[in-house]
């Protein structure tokens, strides 16, 4: 996603404890001494900074716009390297409507899915790609209870963005997790005022799933 790199920085500042690289023109970082490869396409523009966490000799690279994970390394011991991975030097040639596709036969609720997904594209088509990764990724960490419910809160509140569908996934992930066990990926990323504003107002409606492909079949 094409972002001003003032907005950059302010995101960035969220991180200042943290360590922080820019991503170079070749699609690698700079990292204690080696360079490490990231997917082909990550450098998207100058100033495009990532955050990387070390944990049991493994290099996790973070993309701090979303939160989720880019890619992971084994941490090299020597100095001078390049630490890559074949397929970061392959492209993604998977179109957009074919990935729409795969994002939504995910859900239960494919028609509702549909209609979600419709919605951000047409208020977020210039980044829609970027915006179908990130709801992919929820796809991969969440349950379907919780992909299903997340679904229903955002369209009832009219949250068509695949970050706020992300956080949603998380609070109720935070809601039922006393009950459900998911392994994830998600880094605890700070919320914009903007965000914590809109889901501190949203409604957990219950409605019956019958009564949505009632209103989506008119």
């Amino acid at each position: 996603m094409l972002t001003p790199i003032s907005e950059i920085i302010t995101t960035a500042e969220r991180y200042k404890d943290k360590d922080l690289r820019t991503v170079q023109k070749g699609n690698i970082i700079d990292f204690q001494g080696n360079r490490y490869s990231v997917p082909l396409g990550t450098y998207k523009n100058e100033g495009k900074k990532v955050l990387v966490k070390v944990q049991n000799s493994e290099v996790t690279i973070v993309d701090i716009e979303t939160g989720m994970i880019i890619t992971k390394h084994q941490l090299s011991v020597a100095k001078g390297m390049l630490v890559s991975k074949p397929s970061h030097r392959k492209s993604n040639n998977t179109s957009t409507d074919e990935l729409m596709k795969k994002v939504i036969n995910n859900f239960e609720n494919k028609k509702l899915a549909k209609v979600f997904i419709e919605k951000i594209k047409f208020e977020k088509a210039r980044y829609i790609r970027d915006q179908l990764t990130v709801i992919d990724a929820c796809v991969i960490q969440y349950s379907k209870t919780i992909l299903n419910t997340a679904l229903i809160r955002a369209y009832d509140n009219s949250l068509f963005s695949a970050i706020e569908f992300r956080d949603l996934c998380a609070i109720i992930f935070n809601e039922e997790s006393s009950d459900i066990a998911v392994e994830t990926d998600v880094v605890n990323t700070p919320l914009s005022d903007e965000t914590k504003i809109k889901l501190a107002s949203i409604t957990a409606e219950k409605r019956n799933l019958n009564e949505y492909i009632t209103i989506l079949e008119g």
